[in-house]
């Protein structure tokens, strides 16, 4: 779902990771009808390209801790990709038992990465270093403080674009000098968008409860 995070967890290099990234912000701005996608659309597409990546990622499977026991022995480059363990007998599991082991691991590791996300969002808010809402959000985004962005699953709202600066807000009065207020369908979705082109990480957090930590938009920063 992401480059600093898809780059650690694949163990990727820059070279690796950025053709992905870069087919994805172009399915999002133009789609394979050219028309800019509006709307939870390009939630999905970075779901679907988290799914694309799927077999590049790694999960142990075993009795008991023979799986765990494992984990010691394999090379850096996989290491660097395995994502969860899972409980099988590997002389009877059937391939749809190991499929759905393996959605099973992958759901538990991307909630457990949200909710350490979100952790520390609150943990750093109070420094400086993170921001918890849309309108703090977009205005780090637009100076470039963004580092890890991330997004309610569910949130949605209109909002405006000063057409001299480029600037996401909230409402149009933000706008001022920075040129005509431009309405935005969904400024969600356009700092999704903003932030892919700004080659930030972006991490759409679909568990319901850690979602409602989410307030719409959060960000971590890289700098104050």
């Amino acid at each position: 779902k992401i480059k600093a995070g898809l780059r650690q967890l694949l163990g990727l290099g820059s070279h690796g990771i950025d053709p992905i990234l870069h087919g994805l912000r172009g399915e999002i701005v133009g789609g394979e009808s050219g028309v800019r996608q509006r709307g939870p659309h390009r939630r999905d597409i970075l779901r679907k390209h988290a799914e694309r990546l799927a077999p590049l990622l790694v999960m142990l499977a075993g009795n008991g801790a023979d799986a765990n026991a494992l984990e010691p022995f394999l090379p850096d480059g996989l290491r660097g990709r395995l994502f969860g363990v899972a409980r099988l007998n590997p002389r009877e599991a059937t391939p749809a038992q190991v499929h759905a082991a393996a959605l099973e691991v992958r759901e538990t590791h991307k909630r457990a990465e949200e909710a350490a996300l979100l952790a520390e969002v609150e943990a750093r808010a109070g420094e400086g270093w993170a921001v918890n809402g849309v309108g703090d959000t977009l205005a780090a985004l637009h100076r470039g403080q963004v580092r890890t962005l991330l997004v309610s699953a569910d949130a949605s709202e209109p909002g405006w674009r000063c057409s001299g600066s480029g600037r996401l807000v909230r409402s149009p009065a933000e706008c001022r000098a920075e040129g005509e207020a431009l309405p935005v369908v969904d400024v969600i979705d356009d700092a999704i968008e903003e932030a892919l082109r700004q080659h930030v990480s972006v991490n759409v957090v679909y568990g319901r409860e850690i979602a409602a930590g989410v307030h719409g938009l959060a960000a971590l920063l890289r700098f104050k």
